[in-house]
C-alpha cells in the first residue's frame, strides 16, 4: 500500500500522525508536511482533510468507549477524555469546542446626529 495511502488510513482511524510516521516503512513527519505543502500534491492535500476531519469524528467517539470503560481508574478515565476534548475543540472548535453564550439585556439609544455648519 502507498505511503500516502496508508497515512490517510490511519488519520481516519483517530490515530495522530506521529503515530503513524513511526510505523514500519512509513515516512517521517516532515515528508508527510512537504506533501502538505507541494502544490503538485493538492488531491492528497484534500484527502488529509477529509481523513483527519474522519478521525476527530473517531476520537470524539472514543470518549464514549473511555467513559464507559470499568477498568479505567476515574483520575485515568478523566484525563484521556479532556485530552481528546480538548484537542478537537482545537481542532474543530465550530463542531467541538465549547459553545459560549451571550446576552444582552437592555437597549441601545440611537441618537441621530446634527450636521455641523461646515458639513453643508
Amino acid at each position: 500500500m502507498d505511503p500516502r495511502d496508508r497515512v490517510l488510513e490511519g488519520l481516519a482511524d483517530g490515530k495522530s500522525l506521529r503515530a503513524i510516521c513511526r510505523e514500519q516503512d512509513m515516512p517521517n513527519v516532515s515528508t508527510v508536511i512537504r506533501w502538505l505543502a507541494d502544490e503538485r500534491e493538492a488531491e492528497f492535500c484534500a484527502q488529509y482533510t477529509r481523513a483527519r476531519a474522519a478521525g476527530d469524528d473517531a476520537m470524539a467517539e472514543d470518549i464514549q468507549d473511555i467513559a464507559d470503560d470499568d477498568t479505567l481508574k476515574p483520575e485515568d478515565r478523566k484525563v484521556r477524555i479532556d485530552a481528546r476534548k480538548w484537542l478537537l475543540g482545537k481542532r474543530q472548535p465550530k463542531k467541538y469546542g465549547d459553545k459560549i453564550e451571550h446576552e444582552h439585556r437592555g437597549g441601545v439609544a440611537l441618537i441621530p446626529m446634527q450636521p455641523h455648519d461646515d458639513d453643508i
